[in-house]
């Protein structure tokens, strides 16, 4: 279904990380923290980190 796009599922990643911070988004993500329902794991994802 979603190679013929009948059906999209991207609406329920809630998250999308960079292979190096897998281990801190498998740890919220198997605590169920609010608002984590599906992380993508992404290698080669750019990993640099937003000025707060």
């Amino acid at each position: 279904m979603i190679a013929a796009g009948k059906a999209t599922p991207s609406w329920i990643v809630s998250h999308k990380f960079s292979l190096d911070q897998a281990a801190d988004a498998y740890k919220n993500f198997e605590a169920r923290s609010e608002g984590w329902t599906k992380v993508l794991i992404k290698p080669g994802m750019s990993t640099e980190k937003k000025a707060s």
